[in-house]
């Protein structure tokens, strides 16, 4: 699956210069070479290269990564970091498979996720798991089962909304939904919101069946698996003949704009050329006269895969000027919030670190909402909001938008 002499070439271009040391923000906590890019891609060379083997601690070190896309995003030759880092990954759990990476196979194929989260919901109804907050090593990742379980919903919101929804005499162009497991499933109101707007500005929407964005997969090094979802996706868009394909999850847009080319070059490319994040959708398509006006000051909080993963920085921005009245106040630092998807599960502790220190930014801008445009940010934001017992409102962009809509 990986191509030991693309994976060369795409090393070779690192010329070690360091500017990454200066970005990255698990490098400006430890202090050390291996958390940074240049010091990973340098082992991940070594191992290509044969001079070491696969072992715990390489699959520790490389696992040590939020894969933010910071250096990615801002490095001068144009290395891919972060695509390295999951090549390599791939290589060292071919080796060496953790549970976690067996736990996230077994759930995103065939049916499986759909039914885990139904198992986890009758579970949280029936308070079968309550017990769990006092079990050794599940205690101190309760707050976040228990944040999640609690917005878990009985039914996906594919299950609630129609699958293709008309606007009489539409001549506008026909769009489809890419909902997400988060929005599917626990984040309903996200995934309400986004059908809402689209059908509110008269597109008409189509919602095909549709399994996970294969994100997990990738980011945990599962080739053949991201590989499995990503065709399917496309597949299936593909035959639903869309003019633009939505989405309103940055981790979801990040697959989804760049994995297809990866994985099924021409015919990727080609599928990637409709993507859009839903608020590079709204820029093109709401006007200021749809909006009521909201009085107050707020701030917006850029997800990783949106800002460096999409370079979608504007766009949001553009969005919430449009609203009359509004004051749109910036934070301190495009921050990550250090949620990063699975790294959660073996970096409790720098989780919790990045969290708190976003909601201490957002805080001290004294606004009263914070909007961002990732369900996970959302909930990792909102967590650390009321840890520290304040009332800021986390929304996500289009719940705000949907809210003042006339």
């Amino acid at each position: 699956m990986v191509n030991i002499n693309e994976l060369q070439g795409m090393l070779d271009l690192c010329s070690r210069c360091g500017n990454c040391q200066q970005i990255c923000p698990l490098y400006a906590e430890v202090k050390q070479e291996t958390a940074v890019a240049r010091g990973k891609l340098h082992l991940i060379s070594l191992l290509v290269g044969d001079e070491i083997n696969p072992s715990s601690r390489l699959q520790q070190i490389l696992d040590f990564c939020l894969l933010c896309g910071r250096c990615s995003s801002l490095c001068q030759n144009g290395v891919p970091s972060d695509t390295l880092i999951v090549l390599g990954r791939a290589l060292v759990n071919q080796s060496i498979p953790k549970f976690k990476h067996k736990l996230i196979r077994y759930m995103l194929r065939k049916e499986r996720m759909k039914y885990s989260f139904h198992g986890l919901y009758f579970t949280r109804k029936m308070r079968i798991d309550m017990p769990l907050q006092w079990v050794g090593k599940m205690k101190p990742y309760w707050p976040y089962y228990n944040l999640i379980t609690s917005n878990l919903k009985k039914r996906p919101l594919t299950e609630s909304l129609p699958k293709v929804t008309e606007i009489s005499q539409s001549k506008k162009q026909k769009v489809g939904y890419f909902i997400g497991c988060m929005n599917n499933f626990i984040s309903q109101s996200v995934g309400q919101s986004t059908y809402s707007i689209i059908t509110k500005l008269g597109f008409e929407v189509v919602i095909p069946d549709q399994k996970c964005c294969g994100m997990p997969a990738w980011t945990n090094g599962d080739l053949k698996l991201a590989e499995e979802l990503v065709q399917l996706y496309v597949y299936t868009f593909n035959n639903s003949n869309v003019d633009l394909i939505v989405t309103d999850c940055a981790s979801c847009g990040h697959s989804l704009k760049h994995l297809p080319e990866f994985f099924l070059k021409e015919e990727g490319r080609q599928f990637q050329t409709k993507v859009m994040d839903i608020s590079e959708f709204l820029c093109n398509y709401l006007e200021p006269s749809f909006l009521r006006s909201y009085e107050g000051a707020i701030s917006y909080h850029d997800p990783c895969h949106l800002r460096y993963g999409q370079k979608v920085i504007d766009q949001p921005r553009n969005v919430l000027r449009l609203i009359p009245e509004l004051e749109l106040r910036e934070l301190n630092d495009p921050g990550c919030c250090g949620f990063a998807g699975t790294f959660i599960t073996s970096y409790l502790e720098t989780t919790q670190k990045f969290g708190m220190q976003r909601a201490k930014a957002i805080i001290d801008s004294g606004v009263k909402k914070v909007i961002t445009s990732c369900p996970a940010c959302q909930l990792q934001l909102d967590k650390n909001l009321k840890d520290l017992e304040n009332s800021v409102e986390v929304l996500n962009l289009v719940e705000f938008v949907d809210r003042l809509m006339k």
